[in-house]
């Protein structure tokens, strides 16, 4: 094999071993004529095998020439059952296959079988295998003060060739502190080499030849009884566990992946028990075209880039159904080519997408995930990932563009590294602090329902919507945003806003603002400030604000509106006199509940609300268009609304009113006119909702009389 100068490629896979070296282990394969495949190395992720672990099993058969096939059982004691879905594909004899993974193991002891043959045949033996391999397992219970347990990820470093250890994460059982060995095994030539003769904390070995080899950790400590074994110089019984890592050396390139990373298996791998979900399961063969117990390969899925099983309206575009009921996504680390993933609400409690390093978009939202791992995804651009989260790391995430993050539980969100990003949404989670310094791309800002006291936004000179309703804010200035165009600060404590001029749209409700100057604010087309403590507002200078005006619930006594204002809503208020019959743009005004003595409408009305005020008298006779009226609890004792003929409601209950002609208004269909003085009630037969009043007639066509009411039904 040729000399390496360049550099070295690393995949963990945490999937190799050599065979016998769990604890009692016997081992047997079949002797036979050496062109035929035998197999000559098992290796499982780690040892001691504890309650609960899984394992998996990865094979060679490197001194036969040419492709074989795999099948795979294991015996718990009771059952024979089998590993994989009959013969694997066919593989490269030389080459590691992994086995699909086993399912949990329970205390106790079990037997492992693998048959071998060689490609497309039937095999030698009349069981259809040319041999095969046999050992058993023993699965053992956790005991902190006998053992050592490594079934954690290793940690390794590469700079070039050269490999480092630097330990297992989670290692523990026995006291350490814990030391290492390293063993390399080429499974293509069958030769191992030891990378050292002693133990220390981080083992190092530099690689001399491209190929793929296997380094075996043996993992001690000078606390446990097999240390003595190694100082007396002994090959067997000098460890106390081990862990298995899988090494791709090239020289093209250096990578460092997680345990399990997939580029380490072939295509023809056999991955269907990783689906461990039914639900997912079934999702990815009709994806693929199968069906079960055909087995799903590596390569039918390597290349996928879009999947989509979210149980709502997604909110990426991605197509799919919508009616998964997913408790885990168990095998998706397998679609390494995937770029687009929307899994939301669904039932999942964990996500792990370390090895969908390709992943853009990722919609997550509405699954009970308390934890989100995303710093391998370094080229998302969009995320939504609401959640009962706590925390979220999107520091190495620097490519994203539009994060929501709302409906959570995040105390804390550090943005200083997403440069990138032009839409924010952390609505509803429990943040004291907000710092958008560093974010100067912002166009839409959604931080609403938090605990913020501040939120400084002057470097946010993009904006064009906030919307940070619903905090606990005292102040806030958006003078420098210009491009700003809808504030929402509803429901915080705010004495004062800054605004800017290019302001269209503000919200300003349920705060403590004794004054709004908004004479500068000439784009405004929409105002909402009620629920706060003004007592005058002038917009007669806001000639675009022709929307909408809702200054309900201040303290206004005086008030000034432009003749172009459409809807006006000032009810609960302070209002003695209301004058709005130039304004000929308003079609729509409630000024109940104020201290009204005199209302003087306009033309264009089309619904009027004047309850609970003190009018004694109301003229509408030029409001023909008028279809809405709605005058109780006031001081009326005449109400003529002959020329309003488009009514259709009417409620005028609780005043003095004598008597009601309603014979022109046949388009009326609902009436409260309850609790007046009402002598005579005129009106056109059953063009209105008579039945509160219709026990007080028994003839439609003529006057029936009761103790105070009189009233006239026209034919």
């Amino acid at each position: 094999m040729r000399q390496i100068k360049n550099t070295l490629m690393i995949f963990i896979a945490a999937i190799f071993v050599m065979a016998g070296v769990l604890g009692n282990v016997v081992t047997k394969a079949e002797v036979v004529n050496p062109v035929t495949p035998i197999i000559n190395y098992v290796g499982v992720d780690h040892s001691p095998l504890v309650v609960g672990d899984t394992e998996t099993f990865t094979v060679t058969s490197s001194k036969f020439v040419g492709k074989v096939q795999y099948r795979a059982f294991l015996f718990d004691g009771k059952t024979w059952n089998e590993l994989t879905s009959g013969y694997s594909v066919a593989v490269d004899a030389k080459t590691p296959y992994v086995l699909p993974e086993t399912p949990a193991f329970k205390s106790g002891k079990y037997k492992l079988s693998i048959w071998v043959k060689r490609e497309g045949t039937t095999g030698s033996n009349k069981k259809s295998y040319d041999t095969y391999y046999a050992e058993e397992l023993n699965c053992v219970t956790k005991d902190n003060e006998i053992r050592v347990y490594a079934n954690g990820a290793p940690k390794v470093e590469t700079n070039g060739l050269a490999f480092k250890f630097n330990g297992i994460e989670n290692i523990g059982g026995i006291k350490g502190p814990y030391l290492y060995k390293l063993h390399i095994y080429n499974p293509r030539t069958g030769v191992w080499t030891s990378a050292s003769s002693e133990y220390t904390e981080t083992p190092s070995y530099i690689f001399k030849e491209a190929g793929t080899y296997m380094v075996i950790v043996h993992a001690n400590t000078v606390n446990s009884p097999t240390w003595r074994n190694y100082i007396a110089g002994k090959t067997t019984g000098a460890y106390e566990a081990f862990k298995t890592i899988m090494v791709t050396v090239n020289d093209s390139s250096v990578a460092l992946e997680k345990p399990g990373i997939i580029n380490a298996i072939s295509d023809g791998t056999d991955i269907t028990s990783k689906f461990t979900d039914k639900y997912f399961k079934s999702y990815v063969y009709s994806l693929i075209g199968k069906t079960s117990p055909s087995p799903i390969l590596y390569s039918d899925v390597k290349n996928i880039k879009v999947l989509d099983v979210n149980s709502g309206q997604p909110r990426i575009e991605l197509s799919g159904p919508y009616s998964y009921n997913i408790s885990s996504l168990d095998g998706i680390q397998y679609f390494t080519a995937l770029t687009g993933l929307s899994c939301s609400s669904n039932k999942l409690t964990m996500l792990d997408l370390s090895k969908n390093t390709a992943l853009t978009e990722l919609s997550c939202y509405n699954n009970k995930l308390t934890t989100l791992d995303l710093s391998n995804n370094t080229k998302l651009t969009l995320l939504d990932c609401a959640n009962p989260l706590k925390t979220l790391d999107v520091s190495k995430n620097t490519a994203l563009i539009k994060l929501t993050c709302s409906n959570s539980q995040l105390t804390t969100l550090d943005l200083s590294k997403n440069t990138a990003l032009t839409k924010l949404n952390c609505d509803n989670n429990e943040l004291t602090t907000l710092d958008l310094s560093k974010n100067i791309a912002l166009t839409l800002v959604e931080c609403g329902a938090n605990k913020l006291t501040t939120l400084n936004v002057n470097n946010n000179i993009a904006l064009t919507e906030l919307n940070c309703g619903s905090n606990q804010l005292t102040t806030l200035d958006v003078s420098k945003d210009t491009a700003l165009t809808l504030l929402n600060c509803n429901d915080n404590k705010l004495t004062t806003i800054d605004t800017n001029t290019a302001l269209t749209e503000l919200y300003c409700v349920s705060n403590k603002l004794t004054a709004l100057d908004v004479s500068k604010n000439i784009a405004l087309t929409l105002l909402d400030c009620r629920h706060n403590e003004l007592t005058t507002l002038d917009i007669s200078k806001n000639s675009a604000l022709t929307k909408y005006l809702e200054c309900s619930y201040n303290k206004l006594t005086t008030l000034v509106i432009n003749p172009g204002l459409g809807i006006l809503h000032c009810n609960n208020n302070q209002l003695e006199t209301l004058d709005v019959s130039k304004y000929t743009g308003l079609f729509w005004l409630d000024c109940s509940n104020n201290k009204l003595t005199t209302l003087n409408t306009n033309t264009a009305l089309t619904e009027l609300r004047c309850k609970n005020n003190s009018l004694s008298t109301i003229d509408l006779s030029k409001n023909t268009a008028l279809g809405f009226l709605e005058c109780p609890n006031n001081k009326l004792t005449t109400l003529d609304v002959s020329k309003n003929t488009a009514i259709t409601l009417l409620y005028c209950d609780n005043n003095s009113l004598k008597t009601l002609d309603l014979s022109k208004n046949t388009a009326l269909i609902n009436l409260n006119c309850n609790y007046n003085q009402l002598t005579s009630l005129l009106s056109i037969k059953d063009t209105w909702y008579t039945q509160w009043y219709r026990p007080q007639y028994t003839d439609s066509s003529h006057i029936a009389t009761t103790e105070s009411l009189g009233i006239t039904i026209k034919n």
